[in-house]
């Protein structure tokens, strides 16, 4: 479905006249990147292995900064062994793009917050927005966030609080051209409006529990 709904973006059709009921993120990300290599398959899944790659030097990074050396060794062979990340490169579907773009999002909060560079924050709100536009329910992680930003200014006093303002400003920035596509269909939806059929699909008597193909 990800892969039709990128190919259709090629001629310039968005795919939908209604509101979403899918986030537009991945085939729009995907559609760039046929765009510029082609529209094989094996190419963008060879794409996806390499962000998958990239993503775990990130997650190393990340836990170096945080706790240290032999802690990011442990992280990065935590992280390369959970089989679902092989699993999910091999599939044209929204997952490795979310992780890291959660990463990137994540490696930016911490370097802004240790180095105390405020326009990161922006930064990483732009990112975090792109974030829910690839995967919705990330929004609530967003929301995590801004919470947070707004705890550290008020009780540890090391934190400004246009750290918060923004990380939200970013975050409607990347949101804002899918939240006004879908208002102008009628509805006051973020991003998509899937959330109920999803939980439908994955809880209903016949549901088995694993993904089919």
């Amino acid at each position: 479905m990800y892969e039709t709904w990128a190919k259709t973006l090629l001629s310039g059709v968005m795919y939908t006249s209604d509101v979403f009921t899918m986030a537009p993120g991945f085939p729009l990300f995907l559609s760039f990147w046929y765009r510029l290599a082609g529209t094989d398959p094996l190419a963008a899944v060879l794409m996806q292995c390499t962000l998958g790659v990239v993503t775990t030097m990130m997650v190393v990074f990340l836990t170096r900064r945080l706790f240290g050396d032999r802690e990011a060794i442990v992280a990065g062979l935590l992280y390369t062994g959970m089989p679902a990340l092989y699993f999910y490169e091999t599939k044209l579907l929204p997952t490795t793009l979310a992780l890291w773009l959660l990463v990137f999002s994540l490696l930016l909060l911490q370097i802004a917050y240790q180095n105390k560079r405020i326009s990161l924050y922006f930064l990483a709100g732009i990112v975090t927005g792109l974030l829910v536009v690839v995967r919705a329910n990330m929004l609530i992680y967003g929301g995590l966030v801004f919470l947070g930003l707004l705890w550290a200014a008020w009780k540890t006093r090391n934190q400004p609080k246009i750290a918060a303002v923004l990380f939200v400003l970013g975050i409607a920035i990347s949101m804002g051209p899918v939240m006004a596509h879908n208002l102008g269909h009628g509805e006051l939806v973020p991003v998509a409006a899937n959330g109920g059929i999803n939980l439908y699909i994955g809880n209903h008597p016949e549901a088995r529990g694993v993904y089919v193909d």
